[in-house]
C-alpha cells in the first residue's frame, strides 16, 4: 500500500548492507562480549552499590540495612546504614535486577537474601546490562568521533579498541564501580555534540547530553569537573557568530536534560541524609576512611607532586607502566590541542584529563584502595585516548603505536584476569601481574571468576576462549577496514 511504513527487519538492523555500520556492530558486539567473559567481583565498592540495587527492588526502601556486612563503604543515619556512593549506577541497576527478580518473586519462590549463588548472578547481569553495555556503546561513538575528525577507518577503530582492551578501562567494564560507566556516559554527551560542531544543535540532543551528564554526576560526584567542560564545550562549538540568545537556549535545553537524574539524586539525598545536599560521605560509618573524607572536601585537597607521580610514571598505581599507549595519546593530544583542525576538541579533552589527575593528585584515597591502575582517573580514559588521532601519519608512528598498543593490552588483560583487586602494596607490574601469569595463577583473587574457568580450563588456559574469539572477531572486521579504506 502507498504510504505505508516499510515492515521493520531484524537482520537489516544487525547486518546493514553499509560497511561503516556493520563494522560499527562488530565493534559492540566484540567489547560486549569481551567484558561479560570476566565475572564481576564482588568487593566493598561493588557491593555497596548492589547493595541499594537490592534494598530498592527487593525491599522498596532505601536502607541497605539487610545486606551491608559485605561491605565497609555504607553511611550510618538514625540508627540505619545506607551505600555511601553516589547513586546513579544503583539507579541504573535497578530496572536490570528487577527483571531478573520479579519473575521468581511473582511465582512464589523469591530467592533468599543469603543466596549467594544468586546475588552473584544478579550482580554480574546488572554489570554486563550496565556498565558493559553503556562501555561498548560508548566505544562506538568514539569511532565516530574519530571518523568524523577525518581519521580513516583502520586508525578510528584501533583507537575505540586502544582504549577499550589496553587501558584500565577494560577492567572497570567488567566491574560494578561507577568509573567506567560514567566515562561512557561522559564521551557519548560530548561525541553527540561535536558530531554536530558548527551546527545548531537540536533540543533533544541537547536534553540527551544534559541527561547523560546529569546521570554522570549523580553516579560519581567528580564527574561534575567533565560535565562543566562539555557544558562549555556546548556554548563554543554551536554555528558562528554564536550569540547569547542561543546560549542561553543551549545552556537551558542542558540543564533541562540534567534536572530529572539531579532532582533523582536530591530526592535520595533527602530520604536518606537529610536533605538534597547530604550525600552518603556526610555520615560514614567510623572508620580509617571516614578519617581521611573528613580532609578538605570529602577527603580532597591541594594536589602533591609525590602523588601525581604515583599515578602517572610510578611503579604502584602508575596509568602509563600499565598502559604506555595512553603516553602517545597524551602526546597526539597535546599536538592536535595547538595544531590540529580540531583543536577545541583536544582542548577540551585534555582539560578533563587535567582535572581528574588534579583531583586524584589531592585526594586522600589516591590510590583506589585495591584496584588496577589508577581507578579514579578512568573517567578520563576515553578524552586521553582520543589524542591517538592526534600523531602523525607515517610507518614509524604505527609501529609505536602497535607495539605500545599490545604491551598495553597484556599488562591490562593479566591484570583484569588476576581478578583487577590488586593489592595495597608493591609494583603492579612486577610483583602482583606478570609474576600471577608466568605462575599461571589465574585468577589470583579469591572471588574473581572468567568463562573459561567456568569451562574447567585452568590458569592461563581460561583466557584461551577469549583469545580465539578475538582472532575469529579480527577477520571480518580487518575485511571491512580494508573496503572502506579502498573506497575511500
Amino acid at each position: 500500500m502507498s504510504g505505508a511504513p516499510a515492515p521493520c527487519d531484524p537482520f537489516r538492523l544487525l547486518l546493514p548492507p553499509e560497511p561503516e555500520k556493520r563494522l560499527e556492530r562488530a565493534l559492540f558486539a566484540l567489547l560486549l562480549v569481551s567484558f561479560a567473559y570476566f565475572g564481576s567481583t564482588p568487593s566493598w565498592n561493588p557491593n555497596s552499590r548492589f547493595d541499594l540495587v537490592r534494598a530498592l527492588v527487593e525491599q522498596r526502601t532505601l536502607s541497605i540495612d539487610s545486606f551491608h556486612e559485605n561491605t565497609g563503604d555504607k553511611s550510618l543515619r538514625a540508627g540505619r546504614y545506607y551505600s555511601d556512593k553516589a547513586p546513579g549506577l544503583s539507579f541504573l541497576a535497578a530496572p536490570v535486577h528487577l527483571a531478573r527478580w520479579a519473575p521468581r518473586w511473582l511465582a512464589g519462590r523469591a530467592p533468599l537474601p543469603g543466596d549467594a549463588l544468586w546475588v552473584r548472578g544478579s550482580l554480574f547481569v546488572c554489570t554486563v546490562f550496565t556498565v558493559g553495555l553503556l562501555s561498548a556503546l560508548a566505544s562506538v561513538f568514539l569511532f565516530r568521533l574519530g571518523r568524523a575528525l577525518g581519521a580513516r577507518p583502520g586508525r578510528a577503530l584501533l583507537v575505540a579498541l586502544a582504549w577499550s582492551l589496553a587501558t584500565p578501562a577494560f577492567a572497570y567494564s567488567s566491574l560494578f564501580f561507577a568509573h567506567q560507566a560514567v566515562a561512557s556516559m561522559l564521551i557519548i554527551g560530548f561525541v553527540l555534540l561535536a558530531l554536530r560542531r558548527g551546527e545548531r544543535f537540536g533540543a533533544r540532543r541537547l536534553a540527551l547530553v544534559g541527561a547523560l551528564l546529569g546521570f554522570s554526576v549523580i553516579s560519581e560526584y567528580p564527574a561534575a569537573l567533565a560535565a562543566a567542560a562539555i557544558g562549555v564545550y556546548a556554548l563554543l562549538c554551536g554555528p558562528r557568530p554564536v550569540g547569547l540568545r542561543e546560549q542561553a537556549r543551549v545552556a537551558l535545553l542542558l540543564a533541562a536534560g540534567a534536572s530529572l537524574p539531579l532532582l533523582l539524586a536530591a530526592v535520595y539525598n533527602t530520604a536518606a541524609f537529610g536533605a538534597p545536599w547530604r550525600i552518603g560521605y556526610s555520615t560514614l560509618v567510623p572508620s580509617r576512611f571516614a578519617l581521611g573524607m573528613a580532609r578538605g572536601l570529602f577527603g580532597v585537597e591541594l594536589p602533591r607532586l609525590a602523588i601525581l607521580w604515583e599515578i602517572t610514571f610510578g611503579g604502584f598505581r602508575g596509568l602509563f607502566p600499565l598502559a604506555p599507549v595512553l603516553l602517545l595519546g597524551l602526546g597526539g593530544g597535546l599536538w592536535a590541542a595547538a595544531r590540529a583542525p580540531w583543536r577545541l576538541e583536544a582542548r577540551v579533552a585534555l582539560a578533563i584529563f587535567a582535572a581528574f589527575l588534579l583531583l586524584n593528585a589531592g585526594y586522600a584515597f589516591w590510590h583506589g584502595g585495591a584496584s588496577l591502575g589508577p581507578r579514579h582517573l578512568v573517567p578520563a580514559l576515553p578524552f586521553l585516548a582520543l589524542g591517538l588521532l592526534g600523531l602523525p601519519a607515517g610507518r614509524a608512528w604505527s609501529l609505536a603505536a602497535l607495539g605500545l598498543g599490545l604491551m598495553s593490552l597484556a599488562n591490562v588483560v593479566g591484570g583484569t584476569a588476576l581478578g583487577a583487586d590488586l593489592p595495597e602494596w608493591g609494583n603492579a607490574l612486577t610483583t602482583h601481574i606478570w609474576p600471577a601469569l608466568l605462575a599461571g595463577r589465574i585468577p589470583s583473587e579469591p572471588h574473581a571468576y572468567n568463562l573459561g574457568l567456568v569451562l574447567g580450563l585452568e590458569g592461563t588456559a581460561s583466557l584461551a576462549p577469549l583469545f580465539a574469539f578475538w582472532a575469529a572477531a579480527a577477520v571480518p572486521m580487518l575485511a571491512l577496514v580494508r573496503r572502506l579504506e579502498r573506497e575511500g
